[in-house]
């Protein structure tokens, strides 16, 4: 067996892990975040175990892929192991290190597990589900550490208790970036979906429930567009909320030329790696990954994450983030579309975060968005400038758009957002008998020509269900957007109904006119 070369804080981590052991705690968790060379670091700790010990070891993973990521890793130190996954082929019981699928463990518990005196369990935010337990249960006397490089379990309870009794870091992202073990990022943000009426299950979004707020034909194309305005030929990592929705983006960029494919957990073994492949050699330059590629997947000639999934799960942003940042030839930083919110959800992803066993900390930020490009910020510059276009961002609205005039630019509708500009329009919705929310009255201000076409055919088939005059339509529509409608002919042949209504309809105990009742209706 060859010892890796470490580099200092990886050396740094595993005397942290030894030194645990010393003071007799036996289940540790080491924090090993995206490009600090995790698998490095286990392959280490199993070679200096094996040397030291006559016992054999076991790698514990949850998905086929992180099987030959462990094996290579392993290799590569001279160590040799068999497999325990179903029915592959690498089957050895005779090696004393075996990688084994959480799955196949969990079955074989009646008649038993292979003997360990170490066992590594990686992604251990997974640690925490009852399969793992049961299996973890059945080795009660081996050394377990847990590596991975997100800390934070769905249900934002901590890993320590039953789990793990200590924790070591190896590194920070802004310690790898420093080192250029990660590149810096460039962060950012667009239209977000309304979630107001997305229930939380289990402190995360209810899935059905949030395809249905982000599969729409106006966010969809905001996907494409971004990407091919800002991004293009670069290649990009998506991530959706649902198969549907991921099938619907990568119809949506194949229709604009762009190359892209959609892989999930039902996708066949070979066809799941023939995708992977075309996108590495870059034949294909969006892939989107329906809970494939958030955990193990390596391809740093990836550039851009693309976010149309919101998510409440730390742990997931980080892990969906990480999938672009680390270091190719010829790139020096990334790039984030985030369509969801996500960042301003959980900050920026070099951001140092609370790494404990305890409850995952709450991190909303505060954070600037670009009106012209979307581009993310703690703060502007003492000029106010943004960073990345040059608009100015910080002066009066009415100073702002002369400054634009005198520079040739034009105004995109529901752009510029401040909170001026959302209180009048609260203001003029409560003059028209509506009570809007910050929340309702920034949709309408970001609501485009699509969205409002959309909803006035809506609006137009309630009337002609009900048999209401054209005035139904014109001032309902104006309840909602504060102005009359006015659509040439070819707006309303390009656009679809709504399914439903472009804001809550109010409450059935609030006061209402036959105008509300017949929309309820």
């Amino acid at each position: 067996m060859t010892a890796p070369t470490l580099r200092p804080y990886q050396a740094r981590a595993i005397d942290a892990l030894r030194g645990e052991l010393r003071a007799r705690r036996r289940r540790i968790l080491l924090v090993s975040p995206t490009g600090s060379g995790k698998t490095v670091l286990f392959a280490e700790v199993i070679r200096s175990f094996l040397e030291r010990s006559n016992q054999p070891a076991i790698v514990i993973v949850h998905r086929s892929e992180l099987v030959d990521q462990a094996l290579a890793k392993l290799h590569s130190v001279g160590i040799e192991a068999g497999v325990l996954m179903g029915a592959d082929r690498r089957a050895d019981a005779s090696r004393p290190v075996q990688v084994a699928s959480i799955q196949t463990l969990h079955r074989r518990l009646a008649r038993g597990v292979p003997p360990a005196g170490l066992v590594i369990y990686d992604e251990a935010h997974h640690a925490a589900s009852r399969s793992a337990r049961e299996v973890l249960a059945a080795y009660p006397d081996a050394i377990l550490l847990g590596f991975t490089a997100t800390p934070w379990r769905g249900d934002k309870r901590g890993l320590g208790g039953d789990l793990f009794q200590a924790l070591v870091v190896a590194a920070t992202p802004s310690e790898l970036i420093a080192l250029g073990a990660l590149v810096p990022c460039d962060p950012y943000a667009y239209d977000a979906p309304d979630l107001h009426d997305v229930p939380i299950v289990a402190g995360e979004y209810k899935r059905d429930a949030l395809e249905v707020a982000c599969n729409t034909s106006v966010l969809v194309g905001s996907i494409v567009r971004e990407y091919q305005a800002h991004t293009p030929g670069k290649r990009a990592i998506l991530f959706p909320v649902s198969c549907e929705h991921s099938r619907r983006i990568v119809d949506e960029f194949t229709a604009a030329g762009v190359t892209a494919a959609h892989i999930d957990w039902s996708t066949p073994h070979e066809d799941r790696r023939s995708a992977i492949d075309a996108f590495r050699t870059g034949s294909v330059l969006v892939l989107s990954s329906m809970g494939v590629l958030t955990e193990g997947f390596d391809s740093p000639s990836a550039e851009v994450c693309i976010l149309a999934r919101p998510t409440r799960s730390l742990a997931l942003f980080v892990q969906m983030v990480g999938r672009v940042l680390r270091p190719s030839y010829g790139k020096t930083h990334a790039i984030i579309h985030d369509h969801a919110g996500n960042i301003f959800r959980h900050g920026f992803p070099e951001d140092d975060r609370d790494y404990s066993l305890t409850d995952t900390p709450a991190n909303d930020r505060d954070l600037q968005a670009c009106t012209d490009c979307g581009y993310l910020v703690a703060r502007w510059p003492p000029d106010g400038l943004c960073p990345k276009c040059g608009s100015i961002q910080n002066q009066p609205a009415e100073e702002r758009e002369a400054a634009d005039k005198r520079r040739g630019k034009q105004q995109v509708e529901g752009q510029r957002l401040g909170r001026s500009e959302i209180e009048k329009i609260m203001a003029r919705a409560k003059t028209l008998g509506r009570e809007l929310t910050p929340a309702q009255a920034l949709k309408v201000a970001r609501a485009t020509r699509e969205e409002k076409a959309a909803e006035y055919l809506r609006l137009a088939r309630v009337a002609a269900q009900k048999g209401f005059k054209q005035g139904f339509i014109s001032h309902q529509y104006r309840t909602t957007f504060g102005v009359w409608p006015k659509f040439s002919e070819g707006e309303l042949a390009r656009a679809t109904a709504a399914t439903r209504p472009f804001l809550p309809l109010p409450p059935r105990d609030e006061p209402r006119g036959p105008i509300h009742a017949a929309v309820r209706a």
